[in-house]
């Protein structure tokens, strides 16, 4: 079933360089500066090659995800103590996040800084919850790599 998965997720990558590949040369054998204005192909090019990341990168994404909710469920039956493990983990990290989003203010930054980034206190809001909670993460790492090797001193 591995073997399966494996081969799958290799078939779909293989298929989205092929495209990502095919798209560029598509972009580089219709482009025309005769035609275009000084700066438009740069505008232009910079508008494929975002929105082509932004698809592929969602596309990953969800492939990511949709994979992983897929092992979790064939694992429930085989491996409940892992799929358990793996989900204590997902909750850890929302309520870590949820617990940095309420700490968060979104007010730290002057209101003309925030027009001038053109944010919101709510963008701000989010973006400090996940510095805070990447702080947290960190200590709970730094506190782990201490309590590992305090114990390998006792034993």
């Amino acid at each position: 079933m591995e073997e399966k998965l494996r081969k799958i997720y290799f078939t779909v990558v293989i298929i989205l360089a092929i495209l990502a590949g095919a798209a560029a040369v598509a972009f580089a054998a219709g482009f025309d500066a005769e035609k275009t204005l000084p700066d438009a192909g740069v505008h232009t090019f910079f508008g494929i090659a975002y929105w082509t990341c932004v698809v592929f990168a969602g596309i990953a994404i969800l492939g990511m995800l949709g994979f992983a909710l897929f092992q979790i469920i064939v694992n429930l039956k085989e491996q409940p103590k892992k799929v358990r493990g793996t989900l204590i983990g997902v909750a850890a990290f929302i309520v870590v996040f949820a617990v940095s989003y309420l700490l968060a203010s979104g007010t730290d930054l002057p209101q003309e800084f925030l027009i001038k980034m053109e944010t919101s206190e709510g963008l701000s809001k989010i973006i400090g919850a996940a510095a805070i909670s990447v702080y947290i993460f960190a200590g709970g790492a730094l506190l782990a790599a201490i309590y590992t090797e305090v114990m390998k001193k006792f034993k």
